[in-house]
C-alpha cells in the first residue's frame, strides 16, 4: 500500500499535463497492477441476483453494503469502505447494492433492512453479523478482520468490542427526568 500511494505521489507531475480524466483511469489503474492492488479490491454494485450468487460462491468474507443515493451517511463512508476493501482484498470482498432500485429495495425490505447504510458480513454463505448505520473506521476494520476468520477461531477468539457503547436505553442526562 505505501509503495502504491508513493507512485501515485511519483505521478503528481504528469497528472497535471493530463487533459482527460481517462489518461489520470489509466494511471491509477497501472500504479495499481504494478503494486499488486488487483480490481477484486474494487467494490462494485450488484442486484439481487448477483448479490445472492456471490453469498453462495466468495470463499472470502463477503461485505455487502445497502446504500441509497444522495444519503449522506452512506457518502460519508464510502472513502473509508473503499480503503477498507483495498486493504482487506485478500480476506474479504465488499460489494454494494442500491437501494434505490425497486428490485434491491425489495430484496432488501424482505431482509427486514429499514434504513441506509446496513452492512452485512457473510462468512462461508452465512450472514454472521450486521452493522446498520456508520461506525468508525477502525471498529469496521476489526469486524472485517473477525468476521474473515473461520467460525471455530471466532468462538476461540470472541466478539471484537465496540470502541463507542451504545447509551442505556432510560439514560438522561443529570437533572432531567422523564414527564
Amino acid at each position: 500500500m505505501i509503495r502504491f500511494i508513493t507512485l501515485m505521489f511519483s505521478c503528481a507531475a504528469t497528472l497535471f499535463t493530463l487533459n482527460s480524466c481517462d489518461k489520470v483511469g489509466d494511471l491509477t489503474s497501472k500504479a495499481k497492477s504494478l503494486v499488486g492492488v488487483n480490481s477484486s479490491s474494487d467494490i462494485v454494485v450488484v442486484n439481487e441476483v448477483e448479490g445472492k450468487e456471490l453469498i453462495e460462491k466468495e470463499s472470502r468474507l463477503l461485505v455487502i453494503e445497502y446504500y441509497l443515493e444522495g444519503s449522506e451517511p452512506c457518502q460519508a463512508f464510502d472513502p473509508a469502505l473503499t480503503r477498507l476493501a483495498v486493504a482487506n482484498a485478500n480476506k474479504a470482498k465488499v460489494v454494494k447494492v442500491n437501494v434505490n432500485e425497486e428490485n434491491d429495495r425489495a430484496w432488501a425490505k424482505r431482509q427486514g433492512l429499514k434504513g441506509v447504510p446496513v452492512f452485512q458480513f457473510y462468512n462461508d454463505g452465512k450472514l454472521v453479523h450486521q452493522i446498520t448505520g456508520v461506525i468508525s473506521e477502525t471498529d469496521f476494520q476489526s469486524k472485517m478482520e473477525f468476521y474473515a476468520l473461520s467460525e471455530k477461531a471466532r468462538e476461540e477468539k470472541g466478539e471484537p468490542v465496540q470502541s463507542i457503547k451504545s447509551m442505556p436505553k432510560n439514560w438522561l442526562p443529570p437533572g432531567i427526568s422523564r414527564s
